[in-house]
């Protein structure tokens, strides 16, 4: 089954990195570079996972994990954060008491990246032979 995959960063070279990534494995990437952005698509695209950057112009990522998980329930949240090590815990604990199903900080490892993704999608996340 093919994964629809939402991500929303404002860090062009960070939605790059995603995308190289998750080239071998069975998703339809759709991207965004702020919430609003993302909410459009959302209403547009059966999306079943969306990351979210944390800090961004416009909409930043919280107020989008709360519209989101208002708007679209069964969609499957991974929230991430690379503002500083003190501040990105703070803003990762507030994603998850907000309803983001899991969390990651910036920088992580492609590794950590596919275990998360394959808790929010029951391990459909496995690369394509």
């Amino acid at each position: 089954m093919l994964i629809n995959l939402l991500i929303i960063d404002d860090d062009i070279f960070f939605r790059e990195l995603l995308k190289d990534i998750l080239i071998e494995y069975p998703v339809q990437l759709y991207e965004a570079s702020n919430g609003d952005e993302g909410l459009d698509i959302l209403k547009q695209e059966p999306i079943h996972v969306v990351i979210t950057d944390i800090i961004m112009p416009e909409k930043e990522g919280l107020e989008s994990i709360i519209e989101i998980i208002q708007k679209y329930p069964g969609v499957k949240i991974l929230a991430v954060s690379g503002g500083g090590s003190d501040g990105s815990v703070h803003y990762l604990e507030m994603a998850k008491s907000l309803g983001a199903h899991e969390t990651m900080a910036k920088p992580f490892d492609q590794n950590e990246l596919i275990e998360k993704l394959n808790r929010l999608t029951n391990n459909k996340i496995t690369p394509e032979i």
